[in-house]
């Protein structure tokens, strides 16, 4: 709970995109949310990745906004401050814990980015897991199968991720 509290109680840095008219904005990303920036200087434009939820999902994603470089000097200075933020690590034992969450998060969004499945079958663990939930009163054996279903969507999951880190 303490941990929780300094994070909900922690000033957040945050700023505008704004679209080439350098008054419409496209998008407000947080230090709290930011995952990284891609510049392409040859072509003027930024790609600004962030964490975001998806409202009618609920599952977390990475959202990318593209953007005009040349509007957006202010992105460009606090996605550098941010990532310098996130290579050097927390300095403090209260912030490692979340720190940690943090890259944990990137990693896995990073992967189910790189490899959709893995967000299927995530969700096939989960509908197996509740199913194994109301199961509880139910004979043996009708908890057994349903063990046995989350048990196959566990080991495809395994299988998806062993099977991406040999590609």
């Amino acid at each position: 709970m303490y941990e929780l509290k300094e994070e909900l109680q922690r000033r957040r840095d945050y700023v505008v995109v704004l679209a080439a008219d350098g008054v419409t904005p496209l998008d407000v990303v947080t230090d709290a949310n930011f995952h990284s920036l891609e510049e392409d200087e040859a072509n003027g434009i930024g790609v600004l990745s962030s964490f975001a939820i998806d409202r009618s999902t609920g599952q977390p994603y990475i959202h990318l906004q593209r953007f005009p470089l040349a509007e957006n000097q202010h992105v460009r200075r606090a996605a550098r401050n941010w990532r310098a933020a996130l290579r050097a690590g927390a300095a403090s034992g209260d912030s490692e814990m979340l720190t940690m969450h943090r890259w944990l998060s990137r990693r896995v969004l990073e992967a189910e980015q790189a490899n959709p499945k893995l967000r299927e079958l995530k969700d096939q663990i989960a509908a197996a897991s509740r199913e194994v939930d109301l199961a509880f009163d139910e004979p043996d054996d009708v908890r057994r199968e349903k063990l046995d279903e989350l048990d196959r969507a566990v080991f495809a999951l395994i299988h998806e991720v062993d099977r991406s880190k040999g590609s």
